[in-house]
């Protein structure tokens, strides 16, 4: 299994396998911790305390790191079950609760940036130092969906299979918008 003590000692290793150094993920640990218990208490429980098997990974540090390294590296479930010694199935079930636990506390922390600005005044209000900006676009293969409706959007004439759009915004000075 993944030692995430190993991976925390450095910050090259830890930057390469999460893409944040040790220090922001020391600082984002108890952020990710405070929405994983918002979580819990917001959900009815289904089993008594310590009931069902023992969780693969048992702290907080552990499920951060492996959200942060799918996210980073974007690995198979496949590779992932076999890197922490488990069924392919707990990966893709630790995706799908991790993922918005990570949303909420990088929320919390006003790391996410904004999604959706539909106009040029929009955005000087939102950047009003920005003078100059790069875009950048590329094409993701994507698994063909099955939904008719979802096909459609997800097509690209272009590349003749279906894709997701990722646009990146920049600024010259910063290399990055917030």
């Amino acid at each position: 299994m993944i030692s995430v003590k190993s991976g925390l000692k450095n910050d090259s290793i830890c930057k390469s396998l999460t893409g944040i150094m040790v220090k922001e993920f020391q600082g984002l640990l108890p952020s990710f911790e405070e929405a994983f218990w918002e979580d819990v208490d917001s959900k009815p429980r289904e089993r008594a305390y310590g009931a069902g098997a023992p969780h693969t990974l048992k702290t907080f540090e552990e499920k951060l790191f492996f959200i942060l390294f799918y996210l980073k590296c974007y690995t198979t479930f496949a590779v992932l079950g076999f890197l922490y010694e488990c069924d392919p199935s707990k990966p893709c079930d630790w995706v799908k609760a991790y993922l918005p636990l990570l949303e909420k506390a990088l929320g919390k922390k006003c790391a996410l940036p904004k999604r959706k600005i539909r106009s040029v005044h929009e955005f000087l209000q939102v950047f009003p130092t920005t003078k100059e900006i790069f875009i950048d676009g590329t094409e993701r293969r994507v698994q063909r969906p099955k939904n008719n409706d979802a096909q459609k959007d997800h097509y690209s004439g272009k590349k003749k299979t279906h894709t997701k759009k990722n646009l990146v915004v920049v600024d010259s000075k910063k290399k990055y918008l917030p």
